[in-house]
């Protein structure tokens, strides 16, 4: 429901909003099936939204994770902003369909929050 939710919210944001070539709802190989991610690029930056499904207490809120930073021609250099953990993360495109997520740095602020594997490499495929 929460996913649902989400994604009605960004099918309502005016057309002119939703233009760049990176926008719309990615997966990273691996993750969760309840969890989904969307992209907005837009003036030289990424924003970039984890969605989850999972039930409260497994993830707080209804958003995992949200990061934003520069995108520089196919590399973007997102920082995390989470209640549960701080995190550094670089996506470089290969495509406007898929890329590769390497998370540099990652600090939990919670005891119940893991990190992902640092500097390992997770394939992230567009699938809207």
């Amino acid at each position: 429901m929460r996913t649902l939710r989400a994604l009605t919210l960004a099918l309502l944001l005016p057309a002119n909003a939703i233009a760049g070539s990176l926008d719309g709802v990615w997966r990273i190989d691996g993750d969760s099936p309840d969890m989904l991610d969307l992209l907005y690029e837009a003036n030289g930056f990424l924003f970039f939204i984890e969605l989850s499904n999972l039930p409260t207490g497994q993830l707080e809120g209804e958003w995992s994770d949200t990061a934003y930073g520069p995108i520089n021609g196919n590399v973007a250099s997102l920082t995390v902003y989470s209640t549960r953990k701080t995190e550094s993360t670089t996506i470089t495109f290969s495509s406007a369909t898929e890329g590769t997520v390497v998370i540099n740095s990652c600090k939990p602020k919670v005891a119940t929050t893991t990190c992902p594997p640092i500097n390992t490499p997770m394939i992230i495929r567009k699938v809207l």
